[in-house]
This record gives structure tokens, sequence and C-alpha cells, in this order.
């Protein structure tokens, strides 16, 4: 009888410490789930790559960027930036459509001024001189209204601050 107790508590306890000296693992399990927009959610920006709009700011090289109008990020050290501010002087809302002479690489086309007024930026060609302004809007007696800025500045305009009050005459 002995010859059988030896063996049998030599495999009583390597199961025993098979059983209890293993640790048993835990797996934390990740569920990514991806939002994927809607086809409405596509359609109503103009670069639906970075779901923004051209004039919308971006990140290009963890710097501040702006969507370009063909959908790019511009690196802010690769154009000249230019400040407009629109100053409300009909004392309400208003929509209105910029454009400048350069055209602008970036920047918001139809700006909705508030009473407040706002400031927004422009990318303009690098090495720009002189800049033109010209903002339409609607006037309740006139239809629609224009105002224009004009600067020229060498070499650049780059950081350069426009003031264009919207005002129906």
């Amino acid at each position: 009888m002995n010859k059988l107790t030896i063996p049998f508590i030599c495999v009583l306890c390597s199961s025993l410490t098979l059983i209890y000296g293993c640790k048993k693992e835990v797996f934390d399990y990740t569920i990514t789930e991806v939002a994927f927009p809607t086809s409405d959610e596509i359609d109503a920006v103009d670069c639906p790559e970075f779901m923004l709009n051209i004039g919308d700011v971006c990140a290009v090289f963890d710097q501040e960027g702006m969507v370009s109008v063909n959908c790019d990020c511009l690196d802010p050290n690769t154009v000249d930036v230019v400040e407009i501010e629109f100053i409300n002087d009909i004392g309400a809302a208003v929509v209105v459509t910029v454009e400048t002479t350069p055209s602008f690489l970036a920047g918001k086309t139809y700006v909705e001024v508030p009473v407040e007024g706002i400031t927004l930026p422009y990318y303009l060609p690098l090495g720009t001189e002189s800049l033109s302004v010209e903002a339409f809007f609607a006037c309740a007696d006139l239809g629609v209204a224009s105002q224009s800025a004009d600067s020229t500045i060498a070499p650049s305009v780059d950081g350069m601050l426009v003031e264009l009050h919207v005002d129906c005459p």
C-alpha cells in the first residue's frame, strides 16, 4: 500500500500546485464605436473629408490652420493672414457676402454679423501687398447694398486688421 500512497501523494501535490498556483488572467475588452456621419450631415458641409466648411479652423502640423476653397488645411506660415472686423451699424444681425481682391485662399464667404460685430481671419497668397474687401448685404429699403475697404502695405498685408462697416445708407 505504501507503493501506491507515495505516487498518489506526488500526483495530488502536483495537481494542487497547478490548480492553486496558477493565477487567472483578466483581460479588459475595449469596444470602439465609430459614429459615421449621415448623408444629410455630409451634404451640409463644404469639405466632407474634414466635416468642416471653407474658412473653418483646422489643425495642420499641430498648429491652427484654416480650410481652403480646395478643402486643404492651410498652414498659417505659408500664407498671409488678414483679419477683417465687421462692424455692424445696422442694429440687427445681417448676413454678408464677402469678396476680396486678390481672392482669398480660405475664409468665410458668407458671414452672419451679429449686432456686436465679429472679427474673422482670411488667408491670402503669400506676399500680397494690396487688398480690396467688398461686402454685400440686404437693406430693407434699398435691396442689396455694399461697403468696401482698400489697403496697401508693402511688403505684405500679413497681420493687418481691416475694418468694414456694415450699414444701410
